[in-house]
């Protein structure tokens, strides 16, 4: 009765189900909220100040969820945040246009400590299971729904101008997806989490890059966020820039979305052949992106050669994100996931917050990006055995 419940398929199985059918919908809800206060007649600033919000709501949830890990198993604590998500949309819903704008920004606050929670307890929970390659598979997987989510929302946009019946069912959905999320957390409760709620709750606020690995490997991230950062403007300004004429953000998005389900399935075909190529890959993917930001540097707009350098980012983008969370999963013990998650997390959402103000107002941010990312690419190559070994463990 006691034993160990193991994960047999690192792509079809409950924590993926989740990711699909709650986490989606909760990504396109965030993702129509400049639609949503248009529609309530809100100062085009509260756009800004939601999103700002939502980004702390983001960090202060990592911190959180895993604090009261000391008192309750982690099934339970998803669940019990899919239900305050369930609450928090259906009062959105209900109240949709009689809710007092600061009232209204404070619930996008809670949105965001919800989604914050959920992702940093589910990499906790994962990392305290056993046979570590399929859970680390599965968190790629979970990771690459999420992000692919954004395509959803890209197709919104495409294909309508979202008017005010679509958005409340959205928020419907968004809502209703809850429950089915929460009863699916419950039935996870057979892959036990063990020893989640040892040592002091207060534990997750310590800072946990204090030896050389680690640090080296947090510089390398910041590194990439800072040449990436301020991903939303860059979406919206290339993607207006060179695909305008068939579609612009909306395009970029799906072309975003795409990416991360075409490179998380290739990190979940178990073969000896792949994990090689996926490694040469990782090695390659910020140099490629470097690249691409050189070649929309001297594109022209609406030119081949901006698309050629936009795809260029953008399809590597997906190889160093689940790359680098599948590093720290394996960096971390069990002991410390939650706040190496938690601590990662916030250093790279708060370089990428403020990319998203300076890189708004600098009109030649591509050669600010190009640097960073040249200074990544030294770093890593001068601690390449360091950060990315060539071991299938890595």
């Amino acid at each position: 009765m006691n034993k160990e419940k193991t994960i047999k398929s690192s792509l079809f199985n409950g924590f993926s189900l989740q990711a699909f059918i709650s986490s989606t919908p909760s990504i396109v809800t965030v993702a129509i909220i400049p639609f949503i206060v248009k529609h309530l007649g809100l100062a085009y600033i509260w756009i800004g100040v939601i999103f700002f919000l939502l980004r702390v709501g983001l960090i202060s949830g990592r911190f959180i969820g895993p604090f009261f890990l000391k008192w309750l198993k982690p099934h339970y604590l998803c669940a019990i945040f899919e239900l305050k998500n369930f609450f928090l949309i259906t009062i959105i819903w209900f109240y949709f246009d009689r809710i007092p704008s600061s009232l209204f920004a404070i619930l996008w606050l809670l949105k965001g400590i919800i989604i914050g929670a959920i992702s940093t307890l589910v990499f906790s929970w994962l990392r305290h299971l056993s046979d570590v390659s399929k859970t680390k598979r599965t968190l790629i997987t979970v990771m690459a729904i999420i992000q692919s989510s954004y395509g959803v929302a890209g197709v919104i946009i495409l294909t309508t101008t979202p008017d005010i019946n679509l958005i409340k069912n959205i928020l419907l959905i968004d809502a209703l997806s809850s429950c089915v999320g929460l009863v699916t957390f419950l039935n996870l409760r057979r892959f036990r989490a063990k020893d989640t709620g040892r040592g002091n709750a207060f534990s997750i606020f310590k800072f946990p890059f204090l030896n050389r690995e680690r640090v080296i490997l947090l510089i390398v991230d910041i590194l990439v966020a800072a040449g990436l950062g301020g991903a939303n403007i860059l979406l919206v300004k290339y993607g207006e820039m060179y695909f305008s004429t068939i579609g612009g953000y909306g395009t970029t998005l799906v072309v975003y979305a795409i990416a991360f389900l075409i490179v998380g399935f290739l990190f979940n075909i178990e073969q000896s052949d792949t994990d090689l190529i996926i490694r040469r890959l990782t090695m390659l993917c910020v140099p490629l992106m470097w690249a691409g930001l050189v070649v929309l540097a001297i594109a022209s707009d609406k030119s081949l050669l901006g698309i050629a350098g936009f795809s260029l980012v953008y399809l590597n983008l997906p190889i160093f994100f689940l790359r680098i969370q599948a590093k720290w999963f394996t960096l971390s013990t069990p002991e410390e996931a939650a706040k190496i998650f938690a601590y990662r997390s916030l250093l790279v959402d708060v370089v990428s917050a403020v990319g998203e103000v300076v890189y708004g107002s600098i009109k030649e941010d591509i050669l600010i990006r190009i640097t960073l990312l040249t200074l990544a690419i030294i770093l890593g190559i001068a601690f390449r055995n360091m950060i990315f070994p060539h071991t299938q463990q890595s």
